[in-house]
C-alpha cells in the first residue's frame, strides 16, 4: 500500500510532463479560472456575512459582561476558522462535480495521447452524462467525508496523541475521497458502476491515496496550486488510474 502510494503521487510528475509534451495547457484555462472563482467565492461569503455573524453571535449567545470587542475578534476567528474546515472539506467534491465534463474530456485526451483509445468526439448526451454521474460520485463523497471527520473528530480531545491521530485520520478521509473523484472520469469512461467504482477505489487505496494527496498539497498553494490542481490531479489520476484499469477487466467486457 506505501508503495502505491507513492505511485499515485509520483503521477503529478508524468501528468506535469504530459501536460508540456502535448501543450495541453489550453485546458488548464476554464477549470483553473472555475476553481479559483470558487475560493474567491467562499472569502467574499465569509468577508459580507462574518462581521454579522460574529455581533448576532456574541450578542445572543453569550452573557452581557463577556461582551466586547476582544469577544467579537475570537468569534470572527472562530467563524473563519470553520469556514476553512468546511471549504477544504467541500470545495474538491464541488468543483470535481461541477467541472466533470470539462475534466472529463481532458482525461479522455489524456488517453487518447497515451495510446490507449480514440477519441470519441462531443456529444451533449455524454456531456450531460458526465455531468450526472460527477455530480451523484462527488456527493456520495462528500457525504462520506463529514461523516466520517465527524467520527474522528472527537479524537482530538484525547490527551497527548489525540490531536495528532484525529487530524491525520481526517486528512487521509479527505485524501482518499479526493482521489477517487478524480480517478472516477477513468471508471465511468470505462462503464463501471458507482458501485463497481467504489469497489475498484477499495482495492487500490493506496494510489487513490496517493493521487489525493498530490491534490490537496496542490490545493494548500494559494492561487497557483488553486489554478492547477483540478486539471492536474485530472490527468495525474488518469494515468494512475490506467495502469490499474488495463489489469481489471472492464464491466462492459463481461
Amino acid at each position: 500500500m506505501i508503495a502505491e502510494f507513492f505511485r499515485g503521487l509520483r503521477s503529478y510528475g508524468n501528468a506535469h510532463r504530459v501536460i508540456i509534451r502535448h501543450r495541453l495547457w489550453r485546458f488548464l484555462v476554464i477549470p483553473g479560472i472555475l476553481s479559483i472563482a470558487v475560493v474567491i467565492a467562499i472569502i467574499w461569503f465569509g468577508g459580507v456575512y462574518f462581521d454579522n455573524w460574529a455581533n448576532t453571535l456574541v450578542q445572543y449567545a453569550l452573557p452581557e459582561s463577556l461582551r466586547g470587542d476582544a469577544t467579537r475578534a475570537i468569534a470572527m476567528v472562530l467563524l473563519w476558522i470553520l469556514l476553512v474546515l468546511l471549504a477544504f472539506m467541500t470545495y474538491k467534491h464541488i468543483t470535481l462535480a461541477f467541472l466533470a465534463p470539462i475534466l472529463g474530456h481532458l482525461s479522455e485526451k489524456t488517453e487518447v495521447l497515451l495510446g490507449h483509445q480514440s477519441a470519441e468526439g462531443f456529444s451533449i448526451a455524454r456531456t450531460l452524462q458526465d455531468l450526472g454521474r460527477g455530480i451523484t460520485i462527488n456527493l456520495r463523497n462528500l457525504l462520506f467525508t463529514l461523516v466520517l471527520t465527524a467520527i474522528v473528530w472527537p479524537l482530538v480531545f484525547v490527551p497527548v496523541i489525540g490531536a495528532v491521530v484525529s487530524t491525520a485520520l481526517i486528512l487521509m478521509i479527505q485524501a482518499y475521497y479526493g482521489g477517487f473523484g478524480l480517478m472516477d472520469c477513468v471508471l465511468e469512461r470505462k462503464r463501471f458502476s458507482v458501485k463497481q467504482s467504489v469497489h475498484f477505489a477499495k482495492l487500490h487505496r493506496g494510489r487513490i491515496l496517493g493521487v489525493g494527496s498530490g491534490f490537496m498539497l496542490l490545493l494548500a498553494i494559494p492561487l497557483i496550486g488553486w489554478f492547477l490542481a483540478p486539471a492536474y490531479g485530472t490527468v495525474a489520476a488518469t494515468i494512475s488510474a490506467l495502469e490499474k484499469v488495463e489489469k481489471t477487466e472492464s464491466p462492459h467486457k463481461k
